[in-house]
């Protein structure tokens, strides 16, 4: 998970809010580190832009229910998103995909009949 937010903050502080981080798009290679998997939908915005209220970036598509409500609702009426918005967005549908990658493997652990419980 380390690896993952670190990633996460690193795009953002380039300027790169994903758009799409869903359990499908999230990787980790032999060593653990994580891997994004698809930037088709990113967004790129301004690092200049210190206080990052002014709604004025567009986003292509959207993950329902892996994106914060505020920032779904934007995409559905057509309006922009301010960095702000994209930079949580993010964060939430970071924590989205670590909350189904535990629930699936749960399930594994469940269907094998094996003791365990997943923690993150």
């Amino acid at each position: 998970m380390y690896w993952a937010i670190e990633g996460l903050q690193t795009l953002h502080e380039e300027g790169i809010a994903i758009n799409n981080i869903t359990p499908e798009t999230l990787s980790f290679d032999e060593n653990g580190q994580v891997r994004y998997s698809d930037f088709s939908n990113a967004t790129y915005f301004d690092t200049e832009d210190t206080e990052g209220t002014e709604p004025k970036y567009q986003t292509k598509r959207l993950n329902k229910g892996y994106a914060t409500p505020e920032h779904e609702q934007n995409f559905s009426s057509g309006k922009p998103s301010s960095k702000n918005q994209l930079v949580e967005s993010d964060k939430y549908a970071l924590a989205q995909t670590f909350s189904r990658l535990a629930e699936e493997t749960q399930e594994l652990f469940n269907k094998a009949g094996a003791e365990a419980k997943v923690h993150f």
